[in-house]
């Protein structure tokens, strides 16, 4: 189990992608940060569940650009959570680098802790 915070997540990856993988495949990560989205699923078939964006620096959450870590939660949860600093548990999925925006999704998430 990992205790980080988005920012030591992103960094970490951005230093040194295949090797952070390697670190947290098939781990449960314990991460801290600020929500800057929250996505809804449109297709109705996942009503109760949602992604939970923490936002690295730089990242713009009216155009959805930038370095984030995206949280797919058990149960759907409120918007007011939008800029709020919270600590979330959940298991890495995978990484993604794609036109230079590094993307940490992590599955299966709760929220342990708001602040």
């Amino acid at each position: 189990m990992y205790y980080v915070t988005s920012e030591q997540l992103i960094t970490e990856f951005r230093n040194n992608f295949n090797q952070a993988v390697e670190k947290y495949k098939d781990s449960i990560i314990i991460v801290e940060g600020t929500v800057s989205a929250i996505d809804y699923p449109k297709d109705g078939f996942f009503l109760d569940e949602c992604i939970m964006c923490l936002g690295g620096t730089g990242y713009d959450s009216k155009k959805r650009l930038g370095d984030s870590v995206d949280c797919k939660m058990k149960n759907r949860e409120s918007k007011t959570y939008i800029d709020a600093k919270i600590t979330i548990k959940g298991e890495f999925e995978k990484a993604n680098l794609l036109l230079n925006e590094l993307y940490v999704a992590l599955k299966n998430c709760e929220i342990k802790k708001r602040r």
